[in-house]
């Protein structure tokens, strides 16, 4: 039987982005728009990064091969859940949404995005990248950062 994979361990194995996009998402403080001007990404890059993230780390800590199933409209889907799940006012795409009422590889992402989620609530990345504190201060410059309401 095969040891039980903690969110430590599977988010250690994420690149690098994925893991700071989580980090940045971890304290529940920063919404998409302000990772991206932290990290110079898009407001939808960040989304597709944190999509990525989570379904990896659903994948490791659960044996399952979600993101190897997901097509294109599947990684669309998932995008739009992700920003539902993480409160993010998002454009609810008609077509999508009905395909992701039917389809079964959706709802599989679906359960593992609120299950990497959950996962998540509680993680805080340790030691993050040398400089991350630094060039995220650098990059918000001097004024407090938050979510926006």
């Amino acid at each position: 039987m095969a040891r039980e994979v903690t969110v430590d361990e599977a988010a250690a194995l994420l690149p690098w982005p994925q893991r700071e996009a989580l980090a940045l998402l971890a304290d529940g403080e920063l919404g998409y728009s302000e990772i991206a001007g932290i990290t110079g990404a898009s407001r939808g890059s960040v989304a597709r990064t944190v999509v990525a993230a989570r379904i990896g780390i659903a994948d490791r800590m659960g044996g399952t091969h979600v993101a190897d199933e997901l097509g294109r409209e599947c990684w669309a889907a998932a995008i739009q859940i992700a920003a539902a799940i993480d409160g993010e006012s998002w454009a609810i795409d008609g077509r999508l949404a009905a395909h992701r009422e039917r389809c079964p590889r959706c709802r599989a992402a679906e359960r593992g995005l609120e299950q990497a989620t959950r996962a998540c609530e509680a993680w805080r990345p340790d030691p993050p990248r040398p400089g991350w504190r630094e060039r995220t201060l650098r990059r918000c410059g001097a004024g407090g950062i938050g979510r926006s309401t």
